[in-house]
C-alpha cells in the first residue's frame, strides 16, 4: 500500500500536476473559550475536609478521602513495614530485597525511614542502570542454542517440555 501510494504520488509529480494550496481558517476565540480551565490561572486549591483523619500524611490524601467518602469506601490500612520495602525494591529495581535490608528497615523507628530508603534506592547503581538506554555494547547476546558449547545436553534446561526427541 505504502509503496503504491509513493508511485502514485511520484507519477503526478511527473506529470506536471501540483498540489492545491488550502487556506486554513481557524474559528474566532471566544469568550466560552477563554473561560475553560486551561486558560485559568493557577491558584491554591482548598484541601477538602473529610471523616477519615488517620492516614492523611500530606494534602493529596484529603482529596483521595473525599472522593472515597463520596462512594462510602475508607482507605486502606497502611501496609508494614516488610510489604513496603518489598513493593519498593520490586517498583524501582525490579528484584526482591535482600533479607539483610528487610531486617534493617524494620528495625528503623526514625520517622523518615521510608522517605531514605527511596532515596537510597535512587541514588543506587542498579536502578541508575535500570533508566539507562539500553545499548548493544552492554549485554551479550543470548547464547541459549544447541550450537553453543555452554549449553546444557541432559536435564531440565535440554529438554523444557520433557519429551524424547523424534
Amino acid at each position: 500500500m505504502f509503496l503504491r501510494c509513493v508511485s502514485l504520488l511520484l507519477l503526478s509529480l511527473s506529470l506536471g500536476q501540483t498540489e492545491e494550496s488550502v487556506a486554513i481558517v481557524e474559528p474566532p476565540i471566544t469568550t466560552a473559550d477563554r473561560d475553560h480551565w486551561a486558560w485559568r490561572p493557577l491558584g491554591q486549591a482548598a484541601i477538602p475536609r473529610v471523616k477519615a483523619t488517620g492516614h492523611l500524611a500530606n494534602p493529596v490524601d484529603h482529596f483521595i478521602a473525599e472522593k472515597l467518602e463520596g462512594k462510602n469506601l475508607s482507605l486502606a490500612q497502611e501496609a508494614d513495614r516488610r510489604t513496603l520495602i518489598r513493593r519498593l525494591y520490586f517498583d524501582l529495581l525490579g528484584l526482591p530485597p535482600t533479607a539483610e535490608a528487610v531486617v534493617e528497615f524494620e528495625a528503623d523507628a526514625r520517622p523518615d525511614a521510608y522517605e531514605r530508603l527511596v532515596e537510597s534506592l535512587l541514588a543506587s547503581p542498579a536502578e541508575a542502570r535500570g533508566r539507562k538506554a539500553p545499548s548493544p555494547r552492554d549485554k551479550e547476546p543470548a547464547r541459549m542454542g544447541p550450537t553453543d558449547a555452554a549449553a546444557p545436553t541432559t536435564g531440565v534446561l535440554a529438554n523444557p517440555l520433557g519429551r524424547e526427541a523424534a
